[in-house]
């Protein structure tokens, strides 16, 4: 039986755990740095981690990626859904929630 959870989405809200900032604001970034601000200044600006500022200012080359067998994703998967769980128990995330949400 699946969860009540399932159906709700994650992505783009503070509960994601990808990407932490827009497209407009990776160019501000790079306009803070290209003003003199340090790194550092610019992490406390956008509440992130001074590393996200660093791969934004001098991305390293993507490394191709390795093949996984099957239990690698079907235990992340897991993961996320556990994640995706508990969120929903704990009340954070809810179907009424996301509906005042798409609504303002």
């Amino acid at each position: 039986m699946p969860y009540k959870c399932e159906k709700l989405r994650i992505a783009g809200t503070q509960y994601d755990l990808r990407r932490k900032l827009s497209d407009d604001q990776i160019r501000a970034v790079s306009i803070l740095s290209a003003q003199g601000y340090s790194q550092r200044e610019i992490a406390r600006m956008f509440g992130c981690a001074k590393g996200t500022i660093q791969n934004i200012l001098h991305p390293q080359p993507r490394r191709p990626q390795l093949p996984r067998d099957t239990e690698y994703w079907t235990e992340a998967k897991r993961k996320y859904r556990n994640r995706k769980q508990t969120l929903f128990k704990s009340g954070v995330l809810s179907k009424k929630r996301r509906a005042t949400k798409t609504k303002a």
